[in-house]
């Protein structure tokens, strides 16, 4: 398994992947906050490309397409990760093309990497683009009513937010005080 670093919000992460022989290949995300965490990429045992929800080394949700994945050869995978009123949106495209997309509950937080399921693979090209990420050194706040959440920095307005606090507050000094 190889992961980058912690993202929130939107989410966009492709790869040149050439699979020698493997049971799968998978772009996850949201890995390492929870034993909770999706999935994209295809699955060599089923012939088939899924996204799927995985709790506990279990998959919970998922859906499926047919379709091959060609060994030997460069396939640019990708996935799309955005954050909508019902969780968020995952979407896996291969060379280009879009396989399946799913709506997932999972918040958009952790760690994206690939998965390759026993087997050997080459990876290269890889690009990673996030819009927002916990604070470094500052993941997490307690604020007036005593509730833990994530502290989340927006690259494109600067702003911190609390993550999940179902309100707009924004602090200028790292999480300390809340306007």
């Amino acid at each position: 398994f190889v992961e980058l670093s912690p993202y929130c919000g939107n989410v966009d992460f492709s790869a040149n992947i050439s699979v020698d022989a493997a049971d799968g290949v998978w772009i996850v995300n949201n890995h390492v906050v929870s034993e909770s965490y999706n999935r994209a990429g295809y699955n060599f045992n089923t012939g088939q490309y899924e996204i799927a929800d995985v709790v506990k080394g279990e998959i919970t949700d998922s859906i499926t397409k047919n379709g091959t994945f060609p060994t030997g050869e460069k396939v640019q995978m990708q996935v799309k990760v955005r954050e909508n009123a019902n969780g968020e949106t995952v979407t896996l495209y291969v060379n280009g093309e879009e396989i399946l997309s799913k709506v997932t509950e999972f918040q958009s937080r952790g760690r994206v990497g690939v998965l390759l399921s026993v087997g050997s693979a080459t990876l290269d090209d890889v690009v990673f683009r996030r819009d927002a990420k916990p604070i470094v050194g500052q993941t997490d706040n307690t604020n007036a009513s005593g509730m833990t959440l994530d502290l989340i920095e927006n690259y494109e307005t600067g702003q911190v937010y609390m993550a999940n606090s179902g309100s707009a507050n924004v602090t200028s000094d790292g999480g300390k005080t809340w306007e």
